[in-house]
Order: C-alpha cells, then sequence, then structure tokens
C-alpha cells in the first residue's frame, strides 16, 4: 500500500460545509442576485427571490461562513442592517483526494 505524502486532514479541513450550501435549492439564485446587485440585505433578496427572509438569512450566514460572501454594517432608521456582497465573482474548489 502507498503512503500517503499528507497526514488525513481533520474533518474541519473538508469543505462540507461549502459543499452543503452549493447544493442547496436557492444559492443559484441569491449567488446570482448579489452579482447583479450587491451589498443587497436579506430582507431585499427575499423580496426578489419571494422566499420568507429567515430563509435568506440562513442562506446568506452560510454562504458568509462559507467565504463566498461578505457583510458589512448598512446604517438605517430604527437599526442597523447587514448586506452583502460577492467576494468574488468566480467560486473555485479545489480538493485534494490523496490527503483525505
Amino acid at each position: 500500500m502507498r503512503e500517503s505524502k499528507n497526514p488525513r486532514p481533520a474533518d474541519s479541513d473538508i469543505p462540507h460545509g461549502l459543499l452543503d450550501i452549493l447544493s442547496r435549492e436557492h444559492t443559484p439564485a441569491i449567488l446570482t442576485h448579489l452579482f447583479r446587485e450587491p451589498h443587497s440585505t436579506a430582507s431585499e433578496v427575499a423580496g426578489v427571490l419571494t422566499i420568507h427572509i429567515a430563509t435568506a438569512q440562513k442562506y446568506l450566514e452560510a454562504l458568509e461562513r462559507s467565504g463566498i460572501i461578505a457583510s458589512r454594517d448598512r446604517p438605517s432608521k430604527p437599526r442597523t442592517a447587514k448586506e452583502y456582497s460577492l467576494i468574488s465573482p468566480q467560486i473555485q474548489i479545489n480538493i485534494d483526494i490523496e490527503a483525505l
């Protein structure tokens, strides 16, 4: 048996979260919207996609955790809202199967 050059990575090194969020139903539409309309809030995304705001928020938070989008505060009254934008218009995934 061939010995691997790389030690087995921890489960946290495997991009399960990224693969999961990219495979979900509303992700392509959300990414397309953020490409066309950067700095959108969860409410704006929900309105355009006609989904519940909590659903939009859940998707946006997962995409942010995965490093695909970023958020910043948009000051507004009566409270501040988070707005989201793509970090890059391209998503690249490299998985080293040998390291797994």
